[in-house]
Parts: structure tokens; sequence; C-alpha cells
């Protein structure tokens, strides 16, 4: 497919553009969520959410650095992040606390549908990238 939706420098774009959403995302959810929604939250349950987080993002550089060096299997890692991003955070959220973040307004509007749409955008080019018989990537440069 020599399409320029499925070349390996886009997939490997909108997951960048899709990680950095759920970074700048997560620093909103850092300072007004867990401030507001969670209060009894302790260090401890704080470090683990923290944890989590930590592991998500190193989880994601890892199949970014493995799919741009041709791992075919990469692209599932990739998948998984840019859905968890676009279904689990984006479009819950918006279906669970819209209006979201009410005294980070409009920050947290543009967060959440950042993270569903580029969530969507890195799943479809990463689905396309699976499709593409395994080998070296082929750079649209």
């Amino acid at each position: 497919m020599n399409t320029r939706l499925a070349s390996v420098d886009i997939a490997i774009t909108f997951s960048v553009i899709a990680l950095l959403s759920l970074i700048g995302r997560t620093s909103l959810d850092y300072r007004y969520v867990f401030a507001e929604d969670f209060p009894t939250w302790g260090p401890g349950m704080v470090g683990l959410a923290t944890l989590l987080y930590v592991a998500i993002v190193g989880g994601w550089i890892w199949a970014l650095l493995a799919a741009a060096r041709g791992r075919h299997g990469a692209w599932i890692a990739l998948l998984g992040f840019a859905f968890l991003t676009a279904l689990g955070l984006g479009a819950a959220s918006i279906l669970r606390f819209w209006p979201p973040m009410q005294r980070a307004t409009p920050l947290g509007e543009i967060a959440l549908l950042a993270d569903l749409v580029f969530g969507l955008l890195a799943a479809l080019t990463a689905w396309l990238q699976l499709r593409q018989p395994a080998g070296l990537p082929e750079w649209s440069g």
C-alpha cells in the first residue's frame, strides 16, 4: 500500500503526537482531577498512579523505537497504546466526565479531544502498518 497515510514515518509521527497528547492530558489530570476528584488519595495511591503512567510512557517509547527499527510486532503495541489513549482515556472520559475539569476550561476539553483524535489517527496508521508485509520499513522520505 503506497498511500501517504500508510507510510512508516506518518504512522510514527501520529503515534508520537498521541503520546504527547497523553502526557499533556496526564499533567492536567495530576493538577485538577486527582486533586478534586480523589482528595483522599495518599502518597501510595498517587505513587501507584505515577508508576502506571511511567510504565505506559516507557512501553510506548520502546514500541516507537522498535517500530522505527522495522520490528513488525511493535505495531501491535503501538495500536494498543493508541486505542488506550483514544478510547480508554479520550472517549470514555468524554462520555463519563463531560464537561471535564471545570476549573481547567478550555484545557480539559482540548486535552480530551486531542486524546480522541490523535489516538484514533495513531491507531489507524498503526493498523495500516500491521497490514504491511513484515520486513524492513519503507520510509517515504
